[in-house]
């Protein structure tokens, strides 16, 4: 240890290299910017370890110029702390003086870039922690260019340190912290990654053009609804479902449309990451009334080129087909000899019934039936009234939870859903 004044002053000369120290505990100190904030799931067992067998190898170190305490440069900041730990507990001598990996100062960005990689080999951060990091990243990368960096340009400036990371990332994870942190903490410290806040932010990009659409915002601000919404329903138990829903009320409710036409826009923009143009928007001219509703379809449907099967009857021809539908449905007759019956020689009526009876079988198995309809003379053959009920998912596990929305996500793409026309899904709507 007598050596170490020596070593410090030669420590920034440009051909330093990694030299194996031994410091005293008390002059090793945590990187103040350490990535992690939880504390690691398996702190009791490295705990448990150390005490046993000591520390399995150096902590990684630097020093600051100008200053006489040392940081950790690439991870070690829960054995640290527990190495300080067990040194207050025992007074063991063995925990008193620790063996580093000493190198020059990098600088604060590469240190905590350091971290980041420490933890990824490892699996060790939450979505939410790394986000938290890259945004410190931007602030010194910001603060040492003397102005703020462009999400691509912040790509390119952490490629050249070494650590490759897409705009799209970045964007993600500046809307996780910018945006959900302050009203959602709870679940984003609990393990929310990035393919829920992946289906936030569609949520909330297509709540927000409906709300604007409904001309809510002239009542009540979308981002003070929308983030109120967070709050509330913010907890260990967060679910996706509960929000979309409680937003879906507010719209409905604001609008005085249908909670079904809500939802299923919701969904249907979320899916197809492509908010298009609303069930809303085509039916904010109909009045509850079908007649009324299907004029204003017959005078879209000459102005609009459909997605593929949508353009044959008008409304009121396919008025008995739906409590034949209904009647189908009751009886559960999907066998080969019954949809011929029903269709005779046509194919593609042949391939609709086809397609309305495999999916009423597939949603019968997950308790989804009363969402299918048949559209024997348009579409795929059938189409979904609404989501999977709150109700139902409260009762299954988390497991069966994810099959039956999975399920329900599968028949709304084989349906095209997100690209059906609204004045046409309209019409189903309030026949249901």
């Amino acid at each position: 240890m007598d050596a170490m004044p020596e070593l410090v002053t030669d420590l920034h000369s440009s051909t330093m290299t990694t030299q194996l120290i031994v410091l005293p505990i008390s002059q090793i100190k945590p990187f103040p910017r350490n990535p992690r904030r939880s504390p690691h799931p398996a702190r009791e067992r490295i705990k448990a370890s150390i005490r046993e067998n000591g520390l399995d190898h150096a902590l990684a170190v630097t020093q600051r110029p100008g200053t006489a305490h040392y940081v950790l440069t690439a991870g070690g900041n829960t054995r640290l702390e527990v190495l300080v730990e067990l040194y207050a507990e025992t007074r063991d001598p063995r925990f008193a003086q620790i063996p580093c990996a000493l190198t020059s100062w990098p600088g604060d960005v590469e240190i905590l870039l350091a971290h980041v990689r420490e933890n990824d080999l490892r699996d060790a951060l939450s979505f939410v922690d790394k986000a938290c990091a890259v945004l410190e990243c931007k602030a010194l990368l910001d603060a040492e260019r003397d102005e703020p960096l462009s999400q691509q340009a912040l790509s390119d400036a952490l490629m050249q340190h070494g650590y490759g990371l897409s705009q799209s990332m970045i964007s993600q994870f500046t809307y996780a912290v910018e945006r959900l942190l302050p009203v959602i903490p709870i679940a984003l410290e609990n393990g929310l990654g990035r393919p829920q806040v992946q289906r936030i932010r569609h949520l909330d990009r297509s709540a927000s053009r409906l709300w604007a659409s409904c001309g809510l915002d002239t009542e009540l601000p979308y981002d003070e609804a929308f983030l109120t919404l967070c709050r509330r329903y913010d907890g260990l138990d967060w679910s996706f479902d509960d929000l979309e829903e409680a937003l879906a009320v507010e719209i409905a409710e604001g609008a005085d449309r249908g909670i079904q036409a809500v939802r299923l826009d919701l969904r249907s923009a979320v899916m197809a990451k492509d908010l298009g143009t609303s069930i809303i928007e085509q039916g904010a001219v109909a009045d509850s009334s079908a007649s009324e509703t299907e004029a204003a379809c017959i005078i879209a449907t000459a102005e609009r080129a459909y997605s593929r099967g949508y353009n044959d009857p008008l409304p009121q021809e396919r008025r008995a087909s739906f409590a034949k539908c209904a009647q189908d449905a009751a009886s559960s007759d999907l066998s080969a000899e019954s949809i011929k019956a029903r269709t005779g020689n046509h194919p593609l009526k042949s391939a609709r019934a086809r397609s309305w009876a495999l999916a009423l079988r597939l949603a019968k198995r997950f308790g989804l039936s009363e969402l299918v309809i048949s559209t024997p003379k348009e579409g795929m053959g059938y189409l979904l009234i609404d989501v999977p009920d709150a109700g139902l998912l409260a009762q299954t596990t988390v497991e069966e939870g994810n099959h039956v929305r999975a399920i329900w996500q599968h028949l709304a793409a084989c349906c095209e859903l997100a690209r059906a026309p609204r004045e046409r899904l309209l019409i189903h709507l309030t026949e249901h």
